[in-house]
């Protein structure tokens, strides 16, 4: 990194002239020049009389560099090509003969090291670092099966369903239910798949968060009935790794949606 043109292009300069003797040589066309708090250049760099290209990111061992200074670009190239790897997988994803834990040495062998290849040297920001773990997680939590068995979590639907039924889990059947919370990529979509109200949305994100935390009096004081906890545990805290609680702020329940939908036809019929 030079402050000044001239000795950047006067270090260029000695550079060519040097590196023939350790039989190198440049090829113009793959080197870029990246401006960092300069919008331009006064004379432009070159190399063995060719001009070099000025531009906002290159690519060096496999890492995008960003003028910036951002890794922003770097974690959108991590992202798609991890995404990548993981569909070059899916047969094995679905193999059902394969156990959870083989499933998840592979994923941490190829996809997550393609997710993570250099991270070491990021100065990662909170939402970079948020696009990453919602990523991971519905990877880990769609694809690996992380989300509990659907006849299990059925069968402890119904077990206590005066508790969850409809007060944290909404109306339906326990069966139907249970298929929703296993196949809804997250909370937004349970709640939109369930019809819930904000009143359910929040007491369904307290019983996770209770979960999480480990805090039984918590969920005692909603209504957890004696006896439930180890089987709600052992169901629900897998629910909450599969990144169900990711784009919560997101949400819309339907509510919301009435709600917006009367006010933009308020709207409409005052102004027309």
């Amino acid at each position: 990194m030079f402050e000044e043109e001239e000795k950047a292009q006067v270090f260029l300069n000695e550079l060519t002239k040097v590196i023939p003797f350790f039989d190198m040589h440049f090829a113009p066309t793959k080197c870029k020049v990246i401006l960092m708090d300069v919008q331009s250049l006064n004379t432009p760099f070159t190399i063995q009389g060719e001009v070099l290209e000025v531009g906002e990111r290159f690519t060096y061992l496999g890492s995008c560099i960003s003028s910036d200074c951002s890794v922003t670009d770097e974690v959108n190239t991590r992202i798609s090509k991890a995404r990548a790897a993981f569909a070059y997988l899916r047969l094995l994803w679905r193999q059902k003969g394969l156990s959870l834990n083989l499933k998840g040495r592979v994923y941490q062998a190829t996809v997550r090291a393609v997710l993570l290849y250099g991270c070491e040297t990021w100065p990662i920001r909170a939402a970079d670092l948020r696009r990453l773990q919602m990523f991971d997680s519905r990877s880990l939590g769609n694809r690996l099966e992380l989300r509990p068995a659907e006849e299990h979590l059925q069968g402890f639907i119904n077990k206590y369903r005066e508790w969850l039924i409809p007060d944290i889990l909404g109306e339906g059947k326990p069966e139907d239910l249970a298929t929703k919370l296993v196949e809804s990529r997250n909370i937004v979509d349970y709640a939109r798949a369930a019809h819930l109200t904000k009143a359910q949305v929040q007491r369904l994100i307290e019983l996770l968060m209770g979960v999480k935390s480990g805090k039984q009096i918590l969920l005692h004081m909603m209504g957890m009935p004696l006896g439930a906890w180890s089987e709600l545990y052992v169901l629900f805290y897998r629910i909450y790794l599969s990144g169900f609680l990711n784009d919560v702020d997101q949400l819309q329940t339907a509510e919301d949606q009435r709600d917006s939908y009367w006010t933009k036809r308020r709207f409409q019929r005052h102004f027309h």
